[in-house]
């Protein structure tokens, strides 16, 4: 509960005043409402699908009505990231996922966006914004009510998988760079 009401009250607070003055306190207490957020967020983020255990299927379009499954990528590496437009943590990381994507897309690693957003057009928005290269799928409802969700017990977001080519969960993980620690470790 803590976590959701330290999340509600940094996104709040960042995006939802149109007042462009701040005062100091009300900066201090984003700080501090952010950094208890991302303390959280790591130490207490579960597992998710086990490691080692089959990955769910998966079966989504994109918003132009293409559909992507997991089976496509059997042979591959697959990173499976889970995030939202309106999630701050998940733009934090878009930048650092990019590098890995150019780091990792050429040696045959192949990235997986899905979206927990509702809304098309800010799915679109911002993909555009961030120039996100890979592709992107979505059930187009809200994050606790998709059932990618159940499959893979998202619980945080942004949460990453790598699927492994047998379509096994590798690794799971919600920073980027415990993400780009583990690909350095299995690709070479």
């Amino acid at each position: 509960m803590f976590l959701c009401v330290a999340m509600a009250t940094v996104f709040f607070t960042a995006c939802g005043s149109s007042n462009t003055k701040t005062e100091a306190p009300a900066e201090a207490a984003e700080e501090v409402a952010e950094e208890a957020a991302e303390e959280v967020s790591a130490a207490e983020a579960p597992a998710g699908v086990p490691e080692g255990t089959k990955a769910p299927a998966i079966s989504l379009k994109t918003l132009a009505g293409e559909t992507y499954t997991l089976e496509q990528f059997k042979g591959k590496y697959v990173v499976l990231d889970f995030w939202a437009s309106w999630c701050p943590d998940c733009r934090k990381e878009t930048p650092a996922l990019i590098e890995l994507y150019n780091q990792y897309n050429a040696k045959g690693v192949e990235f997986l966006g899905i979206s927990f957003d509702d809304d098309a057009a800010k799915l679109t928005e911002a993909v555009e914004k961030y120039n996100i290269p890979w592709p992107q799928v979505t059930e187009l409802k809200k994050w606790k009510e998709t059932e990618i969700n159940k499959d893979y017990k998202i619980a945080w977001i942004p949460s990453f998988y790598i699927i492994n080519p047998e379509g096994n969960v590798e690794f799971f993980s919600v920073t980027a760079d415990k993400l780009a620690d583990k690909l350095a470790e299995i690709i070479k």
